[in-house]
């Protein structure tokens, strides 16, 4: 599904619109952009811009579309959508009504991806920062089982430098 070129006569060429295609790299943030559908639907309903009750069958919809993309209920596509975030409002919409399009309301595409984007990266760095902390206790470990006899490169200033215990 196209969001735009409805003034198009002719169809996009296939090489475009394989290049254009982010739906294989979005799937891994369905997540976040679920996460941050569910914050920008909460600012819209304090803002008054919608009802309390469409925000709360936004932000229902939402987390039951999240559970069925864990469940495998709903697959994500690797096409026929222009990106992670068309996808979960199409499926939103064709689960809630029109109260799902009320969600891209006072926000861009490009507003979507930067959140996505930020937030996806914030989790993962967690698990790379935790990953860090392992090795580095691997290292005090096994500088604690050493007895002064392993010979290690030396290093100074990048470069290879004598050999040192």
């Amino acid at each position: 599904m196209k969001l735009w070129g409805g003034r198009f006569k002719k169809a996009e060429d296939q090489d475009m619109t394989v290049f254009d295609n982010s739906l294989p790299q979005g799937r891994l943030m369905y997540k976040e952009d679920i996460d941050g559908s569910i914050a920008h639907a909460k600012m819209l309903q304090k803002q008054k811009i919608i009802q309390e009750n469409e925000a709360s069958l936004i932000i229902d919809g939402l987390n039951k579309i999240k559970k069925q993309i864990e469940s495998g209920t709903i697959e994500i596509p690797d096409n026929g959508y222009e990106d992670i975030h068309s996808f979960i409002e199409t499926i939103l919409t064709k689960q809630i009504g029109t109260a799902g399009k009320k969600l891209h309301t006072a926000r861009s595409r490009n507003d979507q991806t930067a959140v996505d984007s930020k937030l996806f990266f914030k989790r993962h760095l967690q698990n790379i920062l935790a990953a860090i902390d392992k090795l580095i206790q691997v290292f005090k470990d096994k500088e604690k089982e050493d007895d002064g006899s392993t010979i290690i490169p030396g290093y100074t200033h990048l470069q290879k430098a004598q050999v040192i215990t």
